[in-house]
C-alpha cells in the first residue's frame, strides 16, 4: 500500500545515509565485522580481570545525552571497580563509523560500545553497513531507553488515540519526526499499519519538531516526551498516547497507546555491546560491573535529574527487543517501496 505519507518521506530518508556516512564512498557489498586487530590490553584472566583501563566509546558528539550518561556512569563505576572507565567520544554518520572501527578492537573485556538504535538497528535498514547487527554485535546489557509519543497543539479536537485516528483520517494534515531514526519508523509504521494518509515533513530532532507543531507547519508529531514536557505544562500541546509499556514517569497522567487499544511500543534503545567472543568468565564479570553501576540509586536518581530513566535489562533482553524493531521497521520499508 503506498500513501501520501511515503512521497517526501521515502525520498529524504533514503538519501540520509549518504550524507551521513561521508567517510564511506562506496557501499559495502559484505555485511561481516571487520577483522579485529591485536589487543589494545593485557589479556584478560578470569581471576584478575580487569586489570586495566575500560575504554566506554559513544558513538555520537560530546555533551548529548549519551555522553552525559556514559560520564555519570564512569563516574559510578568507581564504586564497583578498581579499573577506572575511560569515556571516549566520536560522533559522525549516525554511529556507524565508530561501531565499525569499535569492532575491530579485542573481544577482551577493555572495549565496550555505548550503543544506541541508529548504529544497531534503523542504519542497517536504510543503507549498507560494515557489519551485520543480527550477528556481529553481542548485546551486553540494556542501559536506558527514550520512549516516543504522540503530540499534538493544544486546539486539537482529539484527546484519545480514537478521536486522534479519527480527527487524522478525516482531514488532510501532515506529521513531524526526526528523519530516518527511531521516530521516523515508529511512526511510519503506525501509520500505514492504520492506514494513515498524511503528508511527512522532516525535522531536524525534537525541538525542531515542537516549534514546527507549535507553528502549525505540521499537524501532529513523534517525539519523546522529555521533549514536550515545556509545552505540555505552558498548556501549548497535548499528549496523545505514549509509545511505552506502561505509563512514563514524567507524564503520569497520559495513558499509553497500549491502554487504548493500540499496541505500539517503541523507543530509542540504548545499551553497552562488545565484540563476539569474549571469555565467558570475563563477559560475566564486566556484566556484574555494569549492573552493579546501572542499579546504583544514585546513579538512577542523577540520571533522572537529566531527563534520563534508567532501566536494566539483560543483554538477551536488549537484543531480543531491539532485533524485533529492526526486523518490523525492515518489514515496514519493504512494504513502503512495493
Amino acid at each position: 500500500m503506498k500513501t501520501r505519507i511515503l512521497a517526501l518521506a521515502l525520498a529524504v530518508v533514503m538519501a540520509l545515509p549518504l550524507a551521513g556516512c561521508g567517510a564511506q564512498k562506496d557501499p559495502v557489498p559484505s555485511q561481516s565485522a571487520p577483522e579485529q586487530t591485536q589487543p589494545s590490553a593485557p589479556p584478560a584472566e578470569t581471576t584478575d580481570y580487569p586489570n586495566a583501563a575500560i575504554t566506554l566509546t559513544v558513538p555520537f558528539a560530546a555533551g548529548g545525552s549519551s555522553d552525559l550518561v556514559a560520564r555519570l556512569f564512569a563516574e559510578t563505576a568507581k564504586n564497583y571497580c578498581d579499573q577506572p572507565f575511560v569515556i571516549v567520544d566520536q560522533g559522525g554518520g549516525g554511529g556507524v563509523p565508530a561501531t565499525t572501527e569499535f569492532l575491530t578492537k579485542p573481544a577482551d573485556g577493555y572495549n565496550i560500545l555505548y550503543a544506541a538504535s541508529a548504529p544497531t538497528c534503523t542504519q542497517a535498514i536504510l543503507s549498507d553497513i560494515p557489519y551485520d547487527v543480527t550477528t556481529d554485535l553481542d548485546y551486553l546489557c540494556q542501559v536506558n531507553m527514550d520512549p516516543l509519543c504522540v503530540v499534538v497543539r493544544a486546539d486539537c479536537p482529539a484527546g484519545n488515540m480514537d478521536e486522534f485516528v479519527e480527527w487524522v483520517k478525516g482531514n488532510d494534515l501532515t506529521w513531524g519526526a526526526s528523519n530516518g531514526g527511531v521516530h521516523y519508523f515508529a511512526a511510519l509504521t503506525m501509520l500505514m499499519d492504520l492506514e494513515i494518509e498524511s503528508n511527512y515533513v522532516p525535522t531536524e530532532g525534537g525541538s525542531d519538531s515542537v516549534a514546527k507543531l507549535l507553528g502549525s507547519h505540521v499537524d501532529y508529531v513523534f517525539i519523546h516526551p522529555t521533549e514536550v514536557l515545556s509545552s505540555f505544562k505552558s498548556g501549548e500541546t497535548k499528549v496523545i498516547g505514549t509509545m511505552t509499556e506502561e505509563r512514563e514517569a514524567t507524564l503520569p497522567d497520559v495513558p499509553t497507546l497500549k491502554e487504548q487499544g493500540y499496541d505500539y511500543v517503541y523507543a530509542v534503545l540504548k545499551g553497552f555491546v562488545v565484540a563476539p567472543g569474549m571469555d565467558p568468565a570475563v563477559r560475566e564479570k564486566l556484566v556484574e560491573i555494569c549492573r552493579s553501576v546501572l542499579e546504583d540509586e544514585t546513579f538512577i536518581s542523577k540520571c533522572a535529574d537529566m531527563g534520563t530513566t534508567i532501566g536494566y535489562k539483560t543483554g538477551e533482553e536488549y537484543k531480543t527487543k531491539n532485533l524485533a524493531d529492526f526486523e518490523v521497521f525492515k518489514a515496514t520499508l519493504e512494504a513502503a517501496n512495493s
